[in-house]
């Protein structure tokens, strides 16, 4: 359900709770000998609204007035005030055995005869204050997985193959627009490129001025 809360989300203060950085959380995440992720059941949804403020994100339907219980769709802090509450509620995993990037639960084991223990902590602590997971979208006791749009692995950071075969599938950019596509996309996998400013360079100067933009052989 989307109710329109335009007007609730001007009246609000920005609440600033950081996002965690992603390159950060992929780095510490590997070199473990399992892992298992975790999917977060509606995410947001799970949040209780108060009593008191249950009438802010009322909404009109052809018989009656209703209002909701939990957060919103839509809600203008619903993605920091989220990111807080799993914070607060792993706080004593998170940076050890556990990493959360919004709905993204990664438990980190070293050594497989700790998984149980492990696991048996992270579900405890979703016990506790009631939240719930996709079971569907976990996967258990693997030594890689897509994280955060990588491969993480007892190896290290890999790039996801996803993402290549995607790259190798674009045809020759026509447009500037189909060459920025492109460049978004090299951007998301200049980690793994040797001197990929350098290689990038071609890119970057066809799209640089609209009237001037030119698909090269050097970009080819």
């Amino acid at each position: 359900m989307c109710t329109d809360l335009k007007s609730i989300n001007k009246a609000c203060l920005k609440h600033c709770y950081p996002l965690l950085n992603i390159d950060r959380l992929v780095v510490s995440s590997a070199e473990y000998k399992v892992v298992d992720f975790l999917d977060a059941f509606r995410e947001y949804h799970q949040i209780f609204m108060a009593e008191e403020d249950v009438e802010k994100i009322a909404f009109v339907i052809g018989y009656g007035i209703y209002c909701g219980k939990v957060m919103a769709f839509g809600s203008k802090n619903a993605g920091a005030t989220y990111q807080r509450m799993v914070n607060k509620v792993f706080s004593a995993q998170i940076g050890g055995n556990m990493q959360i990037y919004v709905d993204d639960m990664l438990i980190q084991i070293r050594e497989a005869k700790d998984h149980e223990v492990n696991l048996r902590e992270s579900f405890e602590n979703l016990r506790r204050k009631k939240l719930r997971i996709y079971p569907d979208k976990c996967v258990f006791g693997v030594t890689s997985e897509k994280f955060l749009g990588y491969m993480i692995s007892q190896r290290g950071i890999e790039r996801n193959p996803d993402k290549i075969d995607a790259v190798e599938a674009l045809q020759s950019p026509k447009t500037q627009k189909d060459a920025q596509h492109l460049t978004s996309r090299i951007a998301a996998m200049t980690k793994f490129i040797s001197r990929a400013g350098d290689q990038s360079l071609p890119f970057f100067k066809a799209i640089k001025k609209e009237k001037e933009s030119k698909w090269t052989p050097n970009c080819e």
